[in-house]
């Protein structure tokens, strides 16, 4: 079995960063999901963070601080086409200043989502491949004592083609994820469409004598967001975009970080409809 691919020795210096950011917790962040409760509207919510894009983000009208691990296992196999389980894991630090009819979102929110689920890579030429995705889990509000279940699912495409000298590639992404609070059995949920380029760089340079490269990346999001109420669900209630622009500092060969291999860092500035976000992740960057 290969070995687990994840971010976890970046984990206490990023919570602990995020954790210091946000430190003060105000008394009415109870109220504020019971008001939430009472009114259910789409929002940046905890359960979703997996499905966000790995990454720190710090964004404006509200701060945001989310630190996904995603965490992938790969069975020896033979062949191209493949299989892992997803073990992705979000922790969250939220200090939003955010109305939406009306409804305050939870001012300083500690939160952490796992999810279990498997993908597969289907090779439909040498060029092209479809990774489809299923997911279920479980998310917890520390702050406000809530709890959700969780489940996605989704599809990339993979488009590889050579330019510059350099192998290249298009992703484009469906997804679908929802959840359902327990106890009051709240369902929300949103799907989107996004879209993306990563362009290697061609050239080649070293950094304590490991080879390294470089790319940018361009993607474009489309959000459609749930119209939630008592009776009526899945219908889509608004639709939000966003662009992102960065680059990825790579490895030619990973390095080994005794529990993973690490290939890339990146970084990148996200924007669109009331969101502005820095990026810093690790690993592929249209994933």
């Amino acid at each position: 079995m290969r070995t687990i691919q994840g971010q976890l020795f970046l984990l206490a210096l990023l919570a602990l960063i995020a954790t210091s950011s946000h430190a003060q917790q105000p008394d009415n962040a109870s109220a504020d999901v019971e008001a939430r409760a009472e009114e259910p509207t789409f929002t940046p919510f905890y359960a979703f963070a997996n499905y966000f894009s790995s990454g720190l983000y710090q964004g404006t009208g509200g701060q945001l601080t989310v630190f996904n691990i995603p965490i992938k296992v790969e069975p020896d196999q033979e062949g191209r086409n493949k299989y892992r389980l997803r073990l992705p894991i979000s922790l969250g630090f939220t200090d939003f200043q955010f109305d939406a009819d009306g409804v305050s979102i939870p001012d300083t929110v500690a939160t952490a989502t796992v999810t279990a689920g498997i993908e597969f890579d289907h090779w439909v030429s040498d060029k092209l491949m479809l990774r489809p995705f299923l997911d279920v889990g479980y998310s917890q509000n520390f702050s406000g004592q809530s709890s959700s279940l969780i489940y996605a699912g989704g599809m990339s495409t993979f488009y590889y083609f050579q330019a510059a000298e350099e192998k290249q590639v298009m992703v484009t992404r469906f997804q679908r994820a929802s959840f359902r609070t327990q106890g009051t059995l709240i369902v929300d949920g949103f799907s989107s469409i996004d879209s993306g380029i990563d362009w290697t760089l061609p050239f080649r340079y070293e950094m304590f004598e490991k080879p390294m490269y470089m790319s940018v990346y361009g993607r474009v999001y489309w959000y459609f967001l749930d119209q939630t109420s008592a009776e009526v669900t899945n219908d889509f209630g608004s639709i939000l975009d966003a662009q992102e622009l960065g680059f990825t500092l790579g490895w030619v060969k990973p390095l080994d970080m005794l529990l993973f291999d690490l290939d890339r860092i990146g970084f990148g500035y996200r924007t669109g409809d009331g969101l502005t976000a820095w990026r810093l992740f690790f690993g592929f960057p249209l994933e």
